[in-house]
């Protein structure tokens, strides 16, 4: 699943691993459950039962695409910091390549 953001006017594509997809989504299972049963909620057994669903049940291909929107949100900060980090990669590249051709005379 690869999620397109817009930073700093540079698209930016991200795909999130499995597992940190799992854990949104444990995530937003929660919260959709606290939500539906108000007083209700026990935050343990929802935990542990939104992971059982998650990791063993066949429907992880399922569940991403019915939260897509939602994974896309958790997944924006992650992406940031991808980007973040090649932007500085870049530059530390381009400046050793400067640097290279400086020292080869080209």
């Amino acid at each position: 699943m690869t999620f397109r953001y817009c930073f700093n006017d540079d698209d930016w594509e991200y795909e999130p691993n499995d597992e940190d997809l799992e854990k949104y989504l444990v995530e937003i299972l929660c919260d959709e459950c606290r939500y539906s049963v108000g007083d209700k909620f026990d935050a343990v057994g929802a935990k542990q039962m939104a992971e059982f669903v998650v990791k063993h049940c066949d429907v992880f291909d399922a569940l991403c695409e019915t939260y897509e929107d939602y994974l896309q949100e958790s997944c924006e900060d992650d992406a940031r910091e991808e980007y973040k980090d090649a932007i500085v990669f870049q530059k530390d590249e381009d400046d050793w390549f400067g640097t290279k051709k400086d020292i080869l005379g080209r």
